[in-house]
């Protein structure tokens, strides 16, 4: 049977889960889910050019409106409108052939990551599917400092409310790692003093640890 990987990177925004995400899919051909990304391109007035974004904005803009509100004060949006999109995305990557799907940033609580597994295991029953769950994460002042910066870069329509973000990040993540690690699942790689090659290869060095079919080691 074929085997499906799942890279589930979480930790709080400024952590460098897009940065690691858009890596590992570059060089492991994986498919990428960052619910973050949806929500963005679903903002009136923010649009890129991200290979996904008029697909994005044709199936979801209607169901996020009413809560893009939420998002520009920091908050999020409720689970019941979040995990569907998550699930749908899910299929959707795991349709097209992927060697693995990566997620970034897209579980933000116990709830939806106990959602996102049984999910997981519905979908088992015809593929094997490898899970690891990868916690990046710095100290709350390097977070802010590369937070700031990315909002001078690159302005998103959440980053005037930066702290907030931050502050509601870290309300689930207790909850969240200890479900993760009751499942055996969960690893944290502290990215503070790390540059972006580094912290790849020990990503690397994780996903090769737990999976049966290890993934190349390319740059």
């Amino acid at each position: 049977m074929e085997i499906l990987k799942v890279v589930n990177l979480i930790g709080p925004p400024g952590s460098g889960k897009s940065t690691q995400a858009d890596l590992i899919v570059s060089r492991q051909e994986f498919g990428y889910i960052a619910t973050g990304d949806i929500i963005r391109e679903c903002t009136p007035g923010y649009e890129t050019e991200i290979n996904e974004a008029k697909r994005y904005r044709a199936e979801y803009s209607n169901l996020l409106l009413p809560y893009l509100a939420i998002v520009s004060h920091a908050g999020l949006i409720p689970d019941a409108v979040m995990v569907p999109i998550l699930l749908n995305e899910f299929h959707y990557q795991a349709a097209k052939g992927s060697r693995g799907i990566v997620l970034a940033g897209s579980i933000k609580n116990a709830g939806q990551a106990e959602n996102f597994h049984r999910s997981l295991l519905n979908v088992s029953h015809s593929q094997e599917i490898q899970q690891v769950i990868i916690r990046l994460d710095a100290t709350d002042d390097t977070l802010l400092k590369r937070l700031k910066l990315r909002a001078e870069r690159n302005s998103r329509p959440d980053d005037g409310v930066i702290a907030e973000k931050l502050t509601n990040a870290r309300s689930g993540d207790a909850e969240l790692d200890n479900y993760y690690l009751a499942l055996g699942l969960l690893t944290n790689i502290i990215t503070e003093q790390k540059d972006i090659e580094t912290i790849y290869q020990i990503i690397l060095g994780v996903i090769n640890e737990k999976y049966s079919a290890p993934l190349s080691i390319r740059s």
